[in-house]
C-alpha cells in the first residue's frame, strides 16, 4: 500500500531521530573504541547499530545511506571475529561514513533528496578497508586450521556453523532493538515481568512521543495563563479595596449612632416645649423631629444594606481568594510539568562534542583526554540550543590556545596528554557550565602587548590594568594573541560572540586562569527562559522590571549617604563605595520626571555633585544591582513588588535592545519592560576598564592597496574580484619571484600570496620579505591548498600573518582576515 504525503513525512521524522540516536551512539563507540579496541561487548553493540540504520534505510528506500552503513557493519562483524583491529586511519574512514550518513539525512529532510551527495568516494575507502580486514582474518584463520588438525575424524560430531546474521537474529530476539527517545522528554520505563503462561508485557508507563513545537505551543499557552493569573490576583486586591472602604463607611456609620440620638433626643425635647413649627432667625421653617425620624429611617436602611453588602464582599473576596489559589496551585503544577518535560539532558549536547575535540586535537597533532561531568543535568530545551555552539567556540578554543603539544608539555614536565573537561551543575536556580584545560594558560603579557599595539591603552598606562582586566579583552570583537590566522582560531572572532550569546539568554562568563597551568570558563546560566522573579519599580509613569538575580540589594537613601568627590557620587555599601545613577537617564527618557520632589532634589545633587540642605533631606529608594563583581546603585521613584512574570520577547524586529530583556504584563494590565542589568552596568560603566575602543570605519579601509600572488589565472582573478568588490586597490603576480619585485616597488599595504608556486615559494617568498627590515611591518597572508599542521608551523616559522586553508576558502574569511591585520 503506498503512504500518503503526511505518512511520509511522519515517517522521515521518525527515520531522522532514530538515526540521529544511532549515529550518535556510533560516535560515542568509535571513541570508546579507540580506548579499548579488544572489547567485544562494544564491538557487539557497533555492529548492532549499524545494522539497525542499515536496515531503516532500507526500509524508506535510502539505498546510500543502506550502502555505506552496510560496509561499516561488514567492517565490524570482521572485527567481532578478533585477532583483528582498526588503525588510526581505519577510524577516520568510519569517522567520514559517519558524517556523510549524518550529510544524507539532514539533506533529506530539509530538500527531500539526496541526489548531490556522491558516496562513491567513502564507498570505496570502506571497502577497501573491509578487504584489508577480510585478507587479516583469513591468514589468522589458515594459520589456526593448520594448528587444529585431527588426527582421526571418524568419532567427530559436525559442528555447528552461526553465521554473523544467524547470530543477530538470535541476539535480536532476546534484545529489543533500541527505540528512539522521543524529543521533548526523558523517562526510564521499566518492564514487568510475566509469569508463564501469561499474554504478554504490559508496560506500566507508555512513551509516546510528542513534537517540540507542540509542547512550545503549549507552553506559549500556559503562559498565557500564568499572565490570567496575576491578572486574577490584581481583581482580588480591587475587591479588597472595596471590601476596605466598605468597611470604613459602616464603621463611620457606628459612630454616628450617638450622636443621631443626640439630635433625635434634642429635636423631640424643642418640640416638647411648645416651639414646634417656629421659625429660625431666616424665616425658614425649623427641622421638626418627624423629619428627622425619616431621615434617620432611611439612614439605618443604609447602614443595615451596607452591611449586608459588606458581607457579600466579603464572602465573594473570601470564594474568589480560594479559586484563585486553587488556580495558581494548578497552574503552577501545569507549569512545572511542562518545565520537567521541556527539561533535557543537557548531554544531549555534550554527547556531541568528544568527536569534535577528537578530529581538532588529531589536525594539531595534540593528545587530547576529553572529560565529562554533571551530564545528567538538565536545562531548558531553548536554553540548551543556544548552548550549543557557545560550548564549541570554547573547547575550539582550549584545544588552539590551551593545550599546548605533546612535545612542549614534556619540555615544561607535563603530561604529554593534555586534559580538557566539561561539567555542569546546579546553583541555586542557576545552572554553572565549567569548560577547563590544563595548558598554557593565559598570556596575560602578550594581552597587554596587543592591546597596547590595537591602541587600546598606552604602554605606560599598562601597569595599572589588572589581571582581569587584561583578560576581559579576550571577550572583545576582534582581539586575538594567536601568532598566526588561520582557519580555526586568530581572526579574533569566537569569545565576542560566545559573551554575546551567553547575555542574551540573561547568563554570565567569567574566567579564571593562571599562566603554565591552565584555563577555567566558568558559565552561568538561567533553568528557564519562560518566567522570572522581577523587582517592580516605578520611574516617573512607567513601571520597570528588574530580575532578582541581580538584585544585591534595596536602599532608602538619605542625602549624607550619597558622596559626592568630583567624579561620579557614590554610596558605601558593605564599606566599599558603589557609583549612583538615576534610572531614568540611563534609559534615555529626559521627559519622565520621577515623581518625588524630594527625590528629584537628589538626583539633580547626584548628577552635580550639590550638597542638599537639611530641609530637603528624605529617604530616596534606590536599586543596587550586582553582576561579575561590578555593583552600580540605580534612583528610582519607588519600590513597588516583587513577583514571578511570563518573559516575553520584543520580536524579531527588536531582537537587541540595549539595556532590554524582554517585556511583560502585569496584574493591572500595564506593560512593564524588564531591564537587563549588565547592560544597565555597561551604560554607567562602559567596559569598566582604562581602554578605549575604536570603531574601524569602512572609508578607512578604501585606499589600501593588495598585492595578490598566484600562479593559478582562476585563483588570483576570484581573489582581485572579491577584494575589488570590497574597495580595495589591487594588483596580480603569477610567482613569488615577480611578487616581491613588484612588492620593491612600494606602495603596497598587504600581501596575499599562494605558497605552491614556480620559481619561488609563497614560503620563500615570506622568508625573503621578513629579511627586509623595511618589510618587516607589512602583513603577510598565505592562502594555499596545504592544511597539515607543520605547514602552518612552517607558515609561522617563515613570517606569515595568517593561513587561510583554500579547502574551507570562505571569501568572508578572507576579507575579516585582511580587515582585522589592517
Amino acid at each position: 500500500m503506498e503512504l500518503s504525503k503526511e505518512e511520509l513525512k511522519e515517517m522521515m521524522a521518525i527515520f531522522k531521530v532514530e538515526s540521529e540516536e544511532h549515529l550518535k551512539d556510533l560516535n560515542k563507540g568509535l571513541l570508546k573504541l579507540e580506548e579499548t579496541p579488544g572489547s567485544r561487548e562494544l564491538l557487539d553493540e557497533l555492529f548492532r547499530t549499524a545494522h539497525s540504520i542499515k536496515g531503516a534505510a532500507r526500509m524508506m528506500g535510502f539505498s546510500k545511506i543502506e550502502t555505506i552503513a552496510h560496509k561499516i557493519e561488514d567492517g565490524f562483524g570482521l572485527l567481532r571475529k578478533g585477532s583483528i583491529s582498526l588503525t588510526p586511519e581505519d577510524f577516520d574512514v568510519v569517522y567520514e561514513g559517519v558524517d556523510i550518513i549524518s550529510q544524507i539525512i539532514e539533506r533529506i529532510s530539509t530538500e527531500g533528496t539526496d541526489q548531490d551527495i556522491d558516496v562513491a568516494a567513502i564507498s570505496e575507502k570502506l571497502e577497501k578497508m573491509v578487504q584489508s580486514k577480510e585478507t587479516v582474518v583469513g591468514k589468522v584463520a589458515e594459520g589456526k586450521d593448520e594448528s587444529k588438525k585431527v588426527k582421526t575424524t571418524e568419532e567427530a560430531e559436525p559442528a555447528a556453523i552461526t553465521t554473523i546474521d544467524d547470530e543477530l537474529k538470535n541476539q535480536e530476539i532476546s534484545k529489543p532493538m533500541p527505540q528512539p527517545v522521543a524529543e521533548s522528554t526523558y523517562q526510564e520505563t521499566s518492564q514487568e515481568k510475566t509469569e508463564t503462561g501469561s499474554r504478554g508485557t504490559v508496560a506500566e508507563d507508555a512513551i509516546i512521543r510528542v513534537s517540540t513545537k507542540r509542547l512550545d505551543d503549549l507552553m506559549n499557552q500556559v503562559s498565557e495563563l500564568i499572565t490570567t493569573r496575576i491578572k486574577s490576583q490584581q481583581r482580588l486586591i480591587d475587591i479588597k479595596k472595596i471590601v476596605e472602604l466598605c468597611d470604613e463607611w459602616t464603621q463611620q456609620a457606628e459612630r454616628l449612632k450617638s450622636f443621631r440620638e443626640k439630635v433625635f433626643n434634642r429635636v423631640a425635647a424643642i418640640e416638647s416645649s411648645g416651639n414646634n413649627g417656629s421659625f429660625n432667625a431666616a424665616g425658614k421653617s425649623a427641622l421638626s423631629a418627624m423629619d428627622l425620624k425619616t431621615f434617620i429611617s432611611f439612614y439605618d436602611a443604609a447602614v443595615d444594606k451596607t452591611t449586608k453588602l459588606l458581607d457579600l464582599l466579603n464572602n465573594l473576596y473570601d470564594k474568589h481568594n480560594e479559586d484563585n489559589m486553587r488556580t495558581s496551585v494548578i497552574t503552577g503544577d501545569i507549569q512545572d510539568n511542562l518545565r520537567i518535560i521541556r527539561l533535557m539532558p543537557i548531554s544531549t549536547i555534550f554527547d556531541l562534542y568528544p568527536r569534535m575535540v577528537r578530529d581538532i586535537a588529531k589536525g594539531q597533532n595534540k593528545k587530547v583526554k576529553f572529560e565529562i561531568y554533571g551530564a545528567d543535568t538538565r536545562v531548558d530545551k531553548k536554553i540548551l540550543e543556544e548552548l550549543k555552539d557557545p560550548l564549541i567556540h570554547l573547547l575550539r578554543n582550549s584545544i588552539d590556545h590551551g593545550v599546548e603539544t605533546p612535545i612542549e608539555r614534556v619540555e615544561v614536565g607535563k603530561n604529554p596528554e593534555g586534559t580538557i573537561s566539561i561539567r555542569a551543575g546546579y546553583i541555586g536556580n542557576m545552572v554553572q557550565i565549567e569548560v577547563s584545560d590544563d595548558g598554557r594558560g593565559i598570556d596575560t603579557d602578550r594581552i597587554a602587548q596587543m592591546a597596547v599595539k590595537k591602541g587600546y591603552i598606552k604602554a605606560e598606562q599598562i601597569e595599572d590594568v589588572s589581571k582581569s582586566d587584561l583578560i576581559s579583552l579576550i571577550f572583545h570583537s576582534g582581539f586575538s594573541t594567536a601568532k598566526i590566522i588561520t582557519d580555526l582560531s586568530g581572526r579574533g572572532v569566537g569569545l565576542d560572540v560566545v559573551k554575546a550569546n551567553i547575555e542574551r539568554i540573561k547568563g554570565t562568563i567569567e574566567t579564571d586562569s593562571e599562566k603554565g597551568k591552565g584555563s577555567k570558563f566558568i558559565l552561568k546560566i538561567p533553568l528557564t527562559l519562560a518566567t522570572t522573579h522581577v523587582l517592580i519599580v516605578d520611574v516617573g509613569t512607567d513601571y520597570y522590571s528588574l530580575p532578582i538575580d541581580y538584585v544585591e540589594r534595596t536602599v532608602r537613601l538619605t542625602e549624607e549617604e550619597i558622596v559626592s568627590t568630583g567624579q561620579n557620587p557614590f554610596i558605601m555599601v558593605d564599606e566599599k563605595p558603589v557609583p549612583v545613577y538615576k534610572l531614568e537617564e540611563v534609559l534615555g527618557n529626559p521627559r519622565q520626571r520621577l515623581k518625588n520632589k524630594g527625590l528629584l532634589k537628589a538626583a539633580a545633587a547626584v548628577k552635580t555633585g550639590q550638597h542638599l540642605t537639611k530641609i530637603e533631606t528624605n529617604k530616596f529608594p534606590a536599586v543596587v544591582l550586582s553582576s561579575l563583581g561590578r555593583r552600580v546603585a540605580f534612583l528610582v521613584d519607588k519600590l513597588l513588588d516583587e513577583q514571578e512574570v511570563v518573559v516575553k520577547n520584543l520580536g524579531n524586529q527588536l531582537k537587541r535592545v540595549k539595556n532590554v530583556a524582554g517585556s511583560t504584563v502585569l496584574g493591572d494590565g500595564r506593560i512593564s519592560l524588564i531591564l537587563n542589568p549588565n547592560d544597565l552596568i555597561k551604560s554607567v560603566q562602559g567596559s569598566g576598564t582604562k581602554f578605549v575602543f575604536r570603531e574601524r570605519r569602512t572609508r578607512d579601509l578604501v585606499k589600501k592597496r593588495v598585492l595578490v600572488v598566484d600562479d593559478s589565472i582562476t585563483t588570483r582573478t576570484l581573489e582581485k574580484n572579491i577584494l575589488e568588490s570590497a574597495g580595495y586597490h589591487v594588483t596580480t603576480a603569477t610567482n613569488g619571484l615577480e611578487g616581491y619585485q613588484k612588492l620593491s616597488e612600494g606602495g603596497f599595504d598587504i600581501v596575499v600570496s599562494d605558497v605552491e608556486m614556480p620559481m619561488m615559494t609563497g614560503f620563500e617568498f615570506a622568508e625573503k620579505v621578513r629579511k627586509e627590515s623595511k618589510f618587516q611591518e607589512i602583513p603577510f597572508i598565505l592562502c594555499t591548498s596545504l592544511e597539515s599542521e607543520k605547514d602552518k608551523r612552517k607558515g609561522i616559522e617563515v613570517g606569515a600573518n595568517a593561513y587561510i586553508v583554500k579547502g574551507s576558502f570562505d571569501q568572508s574569511n578572507l576579507l575579516e582576515t585582511i580587515e582585522k591585520l589592517l
